[in-house]
C-alpha cells in the first residue's frame, strides 16, 4: 500500500485500506447528502468519481404530538430514521408552511414548532439534500364555537354579529360563516377566539351558527335567532263586508323579501296576503263584520 486516502463529498473517509492494485475500501463518514462524488489519493496521485454515492434517505414514520393549537405554539417530534447523526440544519414543514424552528435531537428525531395551520397537513423533514414525508399525519385542533355576542339581528340582517370561541386561527383564514341554511354576507377574523360575521336577511327563530375557519368548521346550534315582525298601524282601517278592501300593514322585521306571509284579520285568515317591504306588506281582508 502506499498510505492510500478516500474522500467521499466533502469529507475525507474515516479510515481506507488497501485491498489490490483494482480496489481501496473506505469507510465513510456519516451523511444525509444524495449524490456526492469521491476522490481516492495514492502517493501524489489521485482520481476522482462523480456522484457515485447517496446516502439512505431521511425516513419519518410518526408525529408523536398529532394535534397542535391552531397558533402553533405546540411542539412536535417527528419519529424516524436517518436523520444525520450530528445537527444539519434541518427544516420541517407542516403542510406547505415551513415550522418555526426545526431542531435535531438524535439520528431518529427532529423537533418542530409548527406554524399556524388549519387543517390535516402532511409532514416533511429535510435533512441536508434528503428529504422525508408523512401524508395527512399532522392536524389542529378543531373550531370551536362556545357563544353568540348578538343573540338577536333584525330581519334585514343589518346587524353585526360577534361568534365567540377558540382555535380560529392565528392570522385570517378566508373565515366563512353560515347563520341556519344562509351564507353570511360578511365575515371576518378578529382573533383567534373571535370572528365577527354580517347574516343575511331572515325571520326564522332559534338558528345554528357555523364557522369555518380553513378547512375546518365548528357550529353552534339554536343560537341566534331573528327579531320577529311588529305591526304598529293599519292605513285602511276599515274595509267592506264584503272582504274586498285592501289593507296596508305597517310596521317593522317583516322580512327583507317574501317569506310566505299570512296575515290574519280577526281568526280569519287573510284572502291574499303581499310583501311590500320590510316595514309593510298588503292584506286583503276576508270578510266579517266584527271590529277586530
Amino acid at each position: 500500500g502506499y498510505s492510500g486516502s478516500g474522500r467521499v463529498g466533502g469529507s475525507g473517509a474515516w479510515s481506507t485500506g488497501w485491498t489490490s492494485e483494482s480496489a481501496l475500501r473506505c469507510k465513510a463518514d456519516g451523511g444525509v447528502t444524495a449524490g456526492v462524488g469521491g476522490v481516492v489519493t495514492v502517493g501524489q496521485l489521485s482520481g476522482t468519481l462523480g456522484l457515485f454515492w447517496s446516502y439512505d434517505s431521511v425516513f419519518a414514520s410518526a408525529a408523536v404530538k398529532t394535534n397542535s393549537a391552531t397558533t402553533g405554539v405546540v411542539s412536535v417530534t417527528v419519529v424516524g430514521w436517518s436523520m444525520g447523526i450530528v445537527d444539519r440544519s434541518e427544516r420541517g414543514r407542516i403542510g406547505l408552511s415551513v415550522s418555526e424552528v426545526t431542531w435535531w435531537t438524535s439520528e431518529s428525531a427532529v423537533r418542530c414548532k409548527g406554524g399556524a395551520a388549519l387543517r390535516v397537513e402532511a409532514v416533511a423533514v429535510t435533512a441536508g439534500r434528503q428529504v422525508g414525508t408523512m401524508a395527512s399525519q399532522f392536524s389542529m385542533d378543531g373550531v370551536v364555537v362556545s357563544s353568540v355576542v348578538a343573540t338577536n339581528v333584525v330581519s334585514t340582517g343589518a346587524t353585526s354579529v360577534t361568534v365567540v370561541g377558540s382555535s380560529l386561527g392565528g392570522a385570517d383564514y378566508s373565515s366563512l360563516g353560515r347563520v341556519g341554511g344562509s351564507g353570511c354576507e360578511a365575515t371576518a377574523w378578529a382573533s383567534e377566539s373571535a370572528v365577527w360575521v354580517k347574516p343575511a336577511w331572515g325571520v326564522a327563530q332559534a338558528l345554528g351558527v357555523w364557522v369555518t375557519v380553513g378547512r375546518l368548521a365548528g357550529t353552534l346550534v339554536s343560537s341566534l335567532s331573528f327579531v320577529g315582525p311588529r305591526v304598529s298601524s293599519a292605513v285602511l282601517a276599515n274595509a267592506g263586508s264584503t272582504g274586498c278592501v285592501s289593507v296596508t300593514v305597517v310596521g317593522s322585521n317583516v322580512g327583507g323579501w317574501d317569506y310566505s306571509l299570512r296575515g290574519r284579520v280577526g281568526g280569519s285568515g287573510s284572502q291574499a296576503t303581499w310583501w311590500t317591504a320590510d316595514s309593510s306588506l298588503g292584506c286583503k281582508a276576508a270578510a266579517g263584520s266584527g271590529g277586530q
